[in-house]
């Protein structure tokens, strides 16, 4: 493997786990502050329902926050290798130069500032249950605002802002879409309903889930393709780029992920108040989960790829 491959392979892998970190912070605050109040407010949990989804989002926001803490040094690492690597050995100093000396460096570090907020803010959650939410919402918020800063919406600014705010908006889209449904799986996995008012629960808790979901999807299809139609100048830079083609391969596998989406929503999600459909479900949202893990890896690619007006 050649050094530029391997460059991109280490930034590739290093964005990756940022994003879903982030998105999984994202779905966590999602399941926190939008469907389990809405399922609560309609009287439609029992007790251990509550606390097995409550106990999802807290393991889901804990595993997210370690992961960005993760990612933001092995993006660090990775961009010192693509910039130095390549000649000579990674070191320390040559990591700093990186971090405090570098144009990257100084769009990096508010994303890695970000990151540890999200960590202290979780860490006061549990001790300001109230406050701790909202402080949990504005570090979230703030690392999706600087997502972008070490991406190509900085290239396509030109004296608008749109490409940064359809960037932010594709992420917490697809946050509250994908995030949000690992949450929500993990829950039926680890609820072992064997009584009425428990499948009921469930049943409850995906059909509130499911506007959400539809929305959110509509939202990451909308900012895409804005996104899209903004990077590309013509569309056989589609099949005549590397970033075209890259970009073909996640839309499909974007449209795909949807239409499993909405087979859940209009098959499996009727059925959830039985064991099989529960079954069912875990099944094909697994899918579902599965194909967005290819779309992440697509994107953390094409994030390093240059683009055709480049």
């Amino acid at each position: 493997m050649s050094g530029e491959t391997l460059a991109l392979v280490y930034l590739s892998a290093a964005k990756g786990i940022a994003y879903l970190g982030l998105l999984g912070m994202i779905g966590a605050l999602g399941a926190r502050s939008i469907v389990l109040p809405l399922c609560r407010r309609r009287g439609a949990l029992t007790s251990q329902v509550d606390l097995s989804v409550s106990g999802q989002i807290r393991g889901t926001a804990l595993v997210s926050a370690a992961l960005l803490t993760c990612a933001a040094g092995a993006r660090l690492y990775a961009q010192t290798y693509s910039v130095f690597g390549l000649d000579e050995r990674v070191t320390l100093e040559l990591i700093q130069v990186v971090a405090l000396e570098t144009r990257w460096g100084g769009q990096w570090m508010p994303q890695f500032i970000a990151s540890i907020l999200v960590v202290v803010s979780l860490v006061a959650s549990r001790f300001l249950p109230g406050p701790g939410l909202w402080l949990v919402a504005a570090a979230v918020g703030a690392l999706a605002v600087t997502f972008p800063m070490t991406g190509h919406a900085m290239a396509h600014l030109d004296g608008t802002t749109l490409p940064w705010v359809l960037q932010v908006g594709h992420v917490l889209a697809a946050g509250l879409w994908l995030g949000t449904l690992a949450v929500i799986v993990a829950t039926v996995v680890a609820s072992p309903a064997r009584t009425p008012d428990q499948d009921g629960s469930i049943e409850a808790l995906v059909n509130t889930f499911s506007p959400v979901a539809l929305a959110a999807v509509v939202a990451v299809l909308a900012t895409g393709t804005a996104t899209a139609v903004l990077y590309l100048d013509h569309w056989r830079e589609l099949w005549q780029t590397r970033y075209g083609l890259v970009l073909g391969g996640k839309v499909i596998l974007v449209l795909a992920t949807g239409a499993v989406g909405a087979y859940n929503w209009r098959v499996i999600r009727p059925r959830t108040g039985t064991g099989l459909g529960r079954a069912l479900l875990v099944r094909s949202a697994g899918l579902e989960l599965a194909l967005a893990c290819v779309v992440l890896t697509l994107t953390a690619i094409l994030v390093h790829l240059p683009m055709p007006s480049e």
